[in-house]
């Protein structure tokens, strides 16, 4: 279970690392509300905090998609 009063402040990071790993807004946020959701948060709320980070990270949109799943060495 997620802190109360942290919940919205993740939520907001998760959205920007899967903004910028390239994952497309429609699946990161059905993601986003079933885990969230889970933790407590309303639908709503997910959505509309997924949207914001997607709006302030889509200049970055994919830029670390290869950073995911490299194998070091």
């Amino acid at each position: 279970k997620i802190e109360e009063g942290n919940r919205n402040n993740l939520l907001f990071r998760y959205a920007c690392k899967l903004c910028n790993a390239g994952v497309h807004y429609d699946f990161a946020a059905q993601l986003l509300t079933d885990f969230f959701g889970f933790n407590g948060l309303q639908q709503e709320e997910v959505l509309a905090t997924t949207c914001n980070a997607y709006s302030k990270c889509c200049k970055l949109f994919g830029s670390e998609r290869y950073k995911y799943g490299k194998k070091k060495g």
